[in-house]
């Protein structure tokens, strides 16, 4: 008999239940047992207030048996605590994908959403002997390891601070118009050397730089005796502690890319594409390891029945290709009702998006302006293309000369707006997958 611990977690606690098996009847499960249901916060002591409202702590999961925890991803920080008390002890984790979950919990009849009913979905899936997949396997998410989550952590760290970084900047700008309107237009630039901008650690008092010192003495602003405001100086510090941040975050994420020959080879791919360093990171995070998406080390096709203008043909399906895929955030399905049919993408929303600019700012700008020709040449088919070689400037090499000419038979077929991009993304990500096989297996 083992004791599983099925753990919904939220903001600083969380809604747990121990089962020892799965219930006949979960819904009568579920309301027979609302007081099993433990309220739990990560903290070693809690107030008489907290006591009083049912709370538990973790020193009060100390005292029971537990072999297991199954758990939801929460994004990086809500559910970190709990791993790391987990592997403090030894307990192994177990995770359930948000979409695995949300079907398994409307299978078992809950109508409704809660922390206790995601909570018992959560410890019953380990005993549900039908949650498998098609070789019998659990449906566990097998992509979190130690390795590439602190390349994600690294990566949202310096996401993060950029993101504050831009607020703190535009906001000084907007300061200086008043009181060094010399500098307020500026290009203001990382420095490698030093790990921070010059001139925000000129004006935290931090650093003595030789053109800020010249320019503000030339100031209009201070020949009219406008300071420069402590508020504006207390923010350009918050910039330089925010940049040093983000230059250490990238001397160590780059330490980590290259201590792991297997990030190098999937690094090598991308740069095949011309993906930037952002695109590069994010697509390493979804795709590592690459194994997880091959049975035994190999592709997992099948051949499947498919109706088609009313006759029933035979058709290949690449099931690792579009798991693949769907990690990159382009997987759809379809909500099909009467003559509507209604196709809504999921997966990686943040991978999918920077998918979409890399597609534009790469693949398109200017293409069609330089092959404009090609694309109205009436007489031009299909089979003639492929014997075109095209210099693609962003792409090089064969590679590049693929996606061109998939480009263009693109737009010859009168695809516009965003479909040119999704079906770009879709044709450009069956390449990274084969290029990535060819490497890495």
């Amino acid at each position: 008999m083992v004791n599983i611990l099925g753990l919904d977690v939220g903001r600083n606690f969380a809604v747990g239940i121990i089962l020892t098996e799965f219930p006949n009847n979960i819904k009568r499960y579920f309301n027979q047992h609302r007081k099993d249901f433990m309220r739990l916060k990560p903290v070693s002591h809690l107030s008489q207030k907290l006591i009083e409202k049912g709370f538990k702590d973790f020193n009060y999961l100390e005292q029971l048996t537990i072999d297991g925890i199954v758990l939801e991803p929460t994004g990086m920080w809500y559910s970190s605590i709990w791993v790391a008390w987990a592997n403090y002890y030894h307990i192994p984790v177990y995770w359930v994908g948000h979409a695995d979950l949300s079907k398994s919990r409307g299978h078992y009849g809950f109508t409704n959403k809660s922390d206790e009913h995601d909570a018992l979905t959560l410890a019953s899936v380990y005993f549900d002997p039908t949650w498998i997949d098609e070789f019998d396997r659990k449906k566990w998410l097998t992509f979190y390891t130690s390795e590439i989550l602190t390349i994600r952590r690294l990566y949202l760290d310096i996401l993060q601070c950029e993101k504050l970084r831009t607020a703190n900047v535009n906001g000084n700008r907007q300061r200086l118009s008043l009181e060094f309107p010399e500098a307020s237009d500026q290009r203001i630039e990382i420095s490698e050397k030093k790990g921070f901008s010059p001139f925000w650690g000129w004006l935290a008092g931090d650093y003595s730089y030789t053109w800020a010192n010249r320019r503000y003495e030339e100031s209009s602003a201070k020949r009219l005796g406008i300071p420069i405001s402590r508020l504006s100086r207390l923010k350009a510090k918050h910039i330089t502690d925010l940049e040093l941040i983000i230059t250490h975050n990238l001397s160590e994420l780059k330490e980590q890319l290259n201590n792991n020959q297997e990030f190098q080879d999937c690094l090598k791919v991308f740069n095949l594409f011309s993906f930037g360093f952002d695109n590069c990171i994010l697509l390493l995070i979804q795709c590592y390891p690459f194994k997880k998406f091959l049975i035994e080390g190999k592709q997992w096709i099948e051949w499947i029945e498919h109706e088609k203008d009313g006759k029933w043909k035979r058709k290949k399906v690449n099931h690792s290709l579009r798991q693949f895929q769907a990690y990159l955030g382009l997987a759809y399905s379809y909500e099909q009702s009467g003559d509507k049919n209604k196709k809504k993408f999921h997966g990686s929303s943040m991978c999918r998006a920077k998918l979409f600019m890399w597609v534009t700012s790469v693949v398109l700008k200017g293409f069609k302006t330089n092959y404009q020709d090609l694309i109205d040449d009436p007489k031009l088919t299909n089979d003639e293309i492929d014997e075109f070689t095209i210099e693609y400037p962003n792409i090089k090499g064969e590679l590049g000369n693929m996606i061109a000419k998939k480009t263009l038979k693109i737009y010859r077929a009168g695809v516009r707006g965003n479909d040119i991009q999704t079906r770009l993304l879709f044709y450009v990500t069956r390449l990274l997958f084969q290029e990535l096989l060819k490497e890495i297996s």
